[in-house]
């Protein structure tokens, strides 16, 4: 352990971490960090001590260097869930940096050709699709599951309006209740310029009424979407009929209404990762992309009063592209990572002041 990587550690502790207890009875929590060597093709994985600052490290070789590592790396209580780079199946990665597959997946007795999954917020429900190309088709088989492989369930698959698309899994409620989909999304990848993923005809599966509902039909789409954990508020981006930036739609699903934040002018062409704060007062996401360089690294961040219904943007330092990791500290700042550059920064949302916190990317906690 080198003396810098422990100056690092000992600074997330002073701006992230809440305080906690450090006796035999609550452990301090596992700080999880991720780095992307873009030239060996990996993604290392580091499980920090907050105490001690020592580290475990584990490896997820093969992964490309236009991977989006915030897309495919996700926490659950066991550990890091990450998409395999082969065929996007869901793996385990434990504290200890050890690897494993998940032995109910996958369900069909033919191995699929790709996975798509998506894990609940508090990283206890998993839900995914296995996708088969037979007979000149695509075929999908989608299943919602406690993360242990208990009380798995096969869902009927969503209508497919174009022969050309497929079913893309946007989220899952803690509950598992609420599945989250486009039914039409796009079979090829997206542009490496595209900094974040847009969906064009939403819907969500209600597992205890076996049913597909439609969300936001008469919103301009395609448009990057969040749902809340709870599974009853999505928050939409959406363009402006007339102007730049993003009109912010934040709908109530129970009674299907929605209040719209009125966009900010910007420069930025592109917007996405998308957060609602703990206390439902503001959203934030993140703009990227200049209008008259859309290929150089630029990105700022939009925070909206909801209260206020009102946008205003905080300019980011040149050459960084920021997606949101989480709001902290009640809401006065914002936990940020820089994809362009592998590190972790804050703002403060009063001062608009930008802060780094590490060389690495902060994944979050686990509880040791």
């Amino acid at each position: 352990m080198n003396k810098k990587w422990l100056i690092w550690v000992l600074c997330i502790l002073v701006f992230i971490l809440p305080s906690f207890n450090t006796s035999a009875q609550q452990r301090p929590p596992i700080e999880v960090f991720l780095r992307h060597n873009k030239d060996a093709n990996h993604v290392l994985v580091y499980f920090t001590d907050s105490q001690t600052g020592l580290s475990a490290i584990g490896t997820v070789n093969n992964y490309p260097d236009t991977g989006r590592i915030l897309e495919d790396f996700s926490l659950s209580p066991q550990g890091v869930l990450f998409r395999d780079p082969i065929n996007g199946a869901p793996r385990l990665m434990t504290t200890n940096g050890d690897i494993f597959g998940f032995t109910f997946i996958p369900q069909n007795t033919i191995p699929p050709v790709s996975y798509d999954w998506v894990v609940s917020e508090n990283g206890r429900t998993l839900a995914w699709a296995e996708f088969l190309f037979q007979d000149g088709v695509w075929q999908s088989s989608i299943y919602i599951a406690d993360l242990d492989g208990g009380n798995i369930r096969p869902i009927i698959n969503p209508p497919n309006p174009i022969a050309s698309a497929r079913a893309k899994l946007i989220a899952v409620s803690n509950n598992g209740e609420r599945l989250f989909l486009d039914i039409a999304h796009p079979i090829e990848p997206r542009s490496a310029n595209d900094d974040f993923v847009e969906y064009t005809t939403l819907r969500v599966y209600l597992a205890s009424r076996q049913q597909y509902l439609p969300i936001a039909e008469d919103v301009n789409c395609p448009c990057p979407v969040h749902v809340v954990e709870d599974g009853h508020t999505l928050l939409q981006l959406e363009r402006p009929i007339i102007g730049n930036g993003y009109d912010l739609r934040i709908w109530n699903l129970d009674v299907n209404t929605y209040q719209v934040i009125p966009a900010a002018d910007t420069i930025y062409q592109q917007g996405g990762s998308l957060h609602l704060s703990p206390n439902r007062t503001l959203a934030a996401f993140s703009i990227t992309r200049l209008e008259s360089q859309s290929n150089a690294i630029a990105s700022g961040i939009v925070v909206a009063d909801i209260l206020q219904t009102s946008q205003r943007i905080i300019s980011a330092p040149s050459d960084r592209l920021f997606n949101i990791v989480r709001f902290y500290n009640n809401d006065r700042d914002l936990i940020l990572a820089d994809l362009a550059n592998g590190e972790t920064f804050k703002v403060n949302l009063e001062t608009e002041t930008y802060e780094q916190i590490a060389d690495k990317i902060w994944l979050g906690t686990l509880p040791q």
